[in-house]
């Protein structure tokens, strides 16, 4: 803003009269109004970005079954889900002790 203040003074002092002056201060607050609208542009869609949060659904029951095609001890929860989903289930997970492998699904 101080820039173009400055820039008004020399013109006046040049004898760029006060019809310069003038289209110096609307060029200004132009410009002003447009950087207004471009940050208010920039809050609302940084708003509606955040307001797009994934809505995960309320917990239902999980009911577990121990598989009972699944052969060997269970190391990857990614390969007893496999055998589980081929059962019927949602799903499976590697667990206990023994590493048993247990299919999920929703009850």
């Amino acid at each position: 803003m101080w820039a173009s203040i400055h820039l008004a003074e020399l013109l006046l002092a040049f004898g760029g009269g006060i019809k310069s002056w003038r289209l110096i201060i609307r060029r200004k607050k132009k410009k002003m109004m447009m950087e207004r609208k471009s940050l208010g542009f920039f809050m609302l869609l940084l708003i509606f970005l955040d307001s797009q949060e994934m809505i995960m659904p309320s917990e239902a029951r999980v009911c577990e079954s121990q598989s009972h095609k699944f052969q060997g001890p269970c190391v990857r929860d990614n390969n007893c889900g496999l055998v589980c989903k081929n059962e019927g289930f949602s799903g499976g997970k590697c667990r206990g002790f023994r590493r048993r492998c247990f299919c999920t699904k929703i009850c």
